[in-house]
Formats: structure tokens, sequence, C-alpha cells
């Protein structure tokens, strides 16, 4: 069975058949043509693989360098923090003597009572 199928392709292969078949030469600058496509868009796949990666990796180091600046950041502010709340418990204890102190501080006068007072002549 295998062997008659095999003459009747050969038989039908030199009937004519095979004139309707492009010849090596044709095929060879065909592939030959489709390789170079094949190149030139691996080209372009590599380049925008290597340009993408670049981007990925620039990303990569603005991320870290914002997590540092933020810790940095935190750090400060808490200083700062810490500072104010001193400074803001110190202040009632500050009040408190101010306040205790009497003669320390000028009394505020009404219009009405700078009025009163008699001018001096010198």
């Amino acid at each position: 069975m295998r062997v008659s199928a095999l003459l009747v392709a050969f038989a039908a292969a030199a009937c004519g058949w095979s004139s309707s078949l492009p010849s090596a030469a044709e095929r060879l600058s065909r592939v030959n043509a489709q390789g170079a496509d094949l190149e030139r868009a691996l080209d372009e796949v590599e380049e925008r693989l290597l340009g993408n990666q670049a981007q990925v990796h620039l990303w990569q180091e603005m991320a870290r360098r914002h997590q540092h600046v933020s810790a940095l950041a935190c750090e400060n502010l808490s200083g700062h923090a810490m500072a104010l709340a001193k400074r803001v418990d110190g202040k009632p204890e500050k009040r408190r003597a101010r306040r205790s102190k009497p003669a320390a501080r000028p009394e505020a006068m009404s219009a009405a009572q700078v009025k009163a007072i008699p001018a001096r002549s010198n």
C-alpha cells in the first residue's frame, strides 16, 4: 500500500505538477528574505526590551531613593515634633511663673485712665 502511494506521488510529480512549484533558487531567496525580516523584528524587540529594562531600573532606583528620603524626613519630623512637644509642655509653667509675679508685668491702662492723670509741668 505504501509503495503504491509513493509511486503515485512520483508519477504525479513527473507529469507536470512540479512546474507549479517554485524553483530552489526562488525558495532560497524567499527564505532569506523571511530570515532578514525576522532578524529585523528580533532587533526591534531586543531594542524595546533593553529600553524597558532601563526604565524599570530607573524606577527601582527612584523608589529606593524615595524610601531613603522618606525615612530621613520622618526622622527629622520626629525630632522636630519632640522638641515642639517639650516646648509646649514647658510653656504653662512659664505662664504660671509670670502670673505669680504681678510687678514684673505693667498694668494695662484704658484711655479714660490716661486722660484722668494730670499733666506735669517741668
